[in-house]
């Protein structure tokens, strides 16, 4: 992968290496994530080595990392739901309170208010919640767009749909 003049190579120690997101630092832009089918992978120098910073059989669905709140990386997983580490993925804490569904599709970070999370769940009743408070708290958003796929409703909440 080409990251302006450099190149960093992914992390090859997945036996399975599928990637299925990439995220650069906000702040540090050497260091970068890899959401894998494998665990969260991450490099602190450009992709000239890689290391797993979660447990291999946590499947990353869904990543980002809010530019105001410097170290956060929040992860969707296919069975644990919304995870959230304050130390750059050191250390995750469980964030699902207000919902018990675990298989998060996506997940984006609202424009206004900065601090909002989105989540997107695979077959749940209520697919789309917001949190404000790092994920201590999760509320529906609302029906969105009626008969629209809940990344359909998520795409156009963002660019501008009604909350």
């Amino acid at each position: 992968m080409r990251h302006g003049a450099r190149s960093f190579l992914a992390p090859r120690h997945c036996s399975r290496p599928r990637a299925t997101l990439i995220l650069q630092d906000p702040h540090r832009a050497a260091i970068v994530y890899a959401a894998t089918t494998e665990g969260l992978w991450k490099t602190a120098n450009a992709g000239a080595s890689w290391q797993r910073v979660t447990p291999n059989d946590w499947v990353i669905t869904a990543l980002v990392a809010p530019r105001e709140v410097p170290n956060r990386v929040v992860v969707g997983t296919e069975r644990l739901g919304v995870l959230v580490s304050d130390d750059g993925g050191q250390h995750f804490r469980a964030a699902n309170d207000g919902f018990f569904h675990r298989q998060i599709v996506a997940l984006a970070l609202d424009r206004e208010p900065p601090e909002r999370v989105l989540a997107v769940l695979a077959n749940a009743p209520e697919p789309i919640l917001a949190t404000e408070d790092g994920g201590h708290n999760w509320a529906p958003l609302g029906p969105g767009r009626a008969g629209a796929s809940p990344r359909l409703r998520l795409a156009g909440w963002l660019v501008g749909g009604s909350r």
